[in-house]
């Protein structure tokens, strides 16, 4: 249950036995009227504190807590480079979607709703907190994190060819020349005021043969200070079922244009259909305060 909702109820409990209390002693005294009316107002209590259950876990939940959001409450955001968009986390462009059930008939790029393995395919750029080991933290991925100074996080990139596995054996289905792009923002936070402020995280995939051609998700972080995002060395790995559970060890060639080359088997562009053909590309950042020279 959540906490503001258990308060909530325990508060209304609280109310509730004090009122009867109440009651009782006024009862034994006779006084019918006051027991009446301080029953009226028990059950107005009663039933308004649990009401306000929502918007009080709303504002005390941090953005970091629970498991992500479900797709269903992203909507489509322009593309990472588009000027004057609001800050906001969601995937991009719109498309035709699919299930596991019934894929595509034709190459796309993560476009599954029901992903036994990671739920809704659009959502593909995950965060979490972690150690300075990049390789603690907890088990819930989510698309919006606070940091402060010294912490570390660890972000997750999912790629799959959404075409029905049985269309791709001659290779025809396989998706040709994809692309991973990873945009860190310079900074969290305005340094010459010290202020806090919001800012974007994008990963933008793009292959030759999609449809459409161009993927994009956006997660956001969040920071009470200046703080400044620093790729931790050596903990960028690509994960699939052919490098096995330590995962193949990446440069930093991602976060630079025009991206990097990905693979199931090598870093060579193409991608077969199926989830057994899935990417997962993490790597770890470090923040750190940001000094105005």
């Amino acid at each position: 249950m959540p906490r503001a909702l258990l308060i909530s109820v325990a508060g209304a409990g609280v109310i509730l036995l004090l009122c009867v209390l109440v009651w009782l002693y006024l009862r034994r005294k006779r006084k019918a009227e006051a027991g009446i009316a301080l029953g009226a107002v028990t059950l107005l209590v009663t039933a308004t504190v649990p009401l306000i259950a929502k918007p009080v876990e709303d504002a005390w939940s941090p953005v970091t807590s629970g498991t992500p959001s479900t797709s269903a409450s992203q909507s489509p955001v322009p593309p990472p480079d588009a000027t004057g968009q609001r800050l906001r986390s969601g995937w991009g462009p719109e498309r035709e979607l699919f299930t596991t059930a019934e894929p595509p008939g034709f190459v796309t790029l993560n476009s599954i709703t029901d992903n036994p393995h990671v739920g809704d395919e659009r959502t593909f750029l995950v965060v979490r907190h972690t150690g300075p080991d990049c390789g603690s933290g907890p088990p819930s991925w989510g698309f919006h994190e606070k940091v402060t100074q010294g912490d570390h996080l660890m972000f997750r990139v999912y790629v799959e060819n959404s075409a029905a596995d049985n269309l791709d054996i001659d290779g025809s289905h396989t998706v040709r020349g994809l692309r991973l792009k990873v945009t860190l923002p310079d900074r969290i936070g305005d340094p010459s005021t010290g202020s806090a402020g919001q800012a974007e995280v994008s990963a933008t995939l793009k292959a030759d043969n999609t449809e459409p051609r161009e993927y994009w998700h956006i997660a956001l972080l969040s920071a009470d200070r200046p703080l400044t995002p620093e790729l931790m060395s050596g903990t960028s790995k690509l994960h699939t079922d052919h490098f096995g559970a330590d995962g193949l060890a990446l440069p930093d060639s991602f976060l630079h244009d025009p991206g990097m080359l990905l693979g199931y088997d090598k870093l060579d562009g193409n991608l077969r259909a199926g989830h057994k053909y899935a990417l997962y590309l993490t790597f770890c950042v470090r923040f750190e305060g940001y000094y105005r020279v």
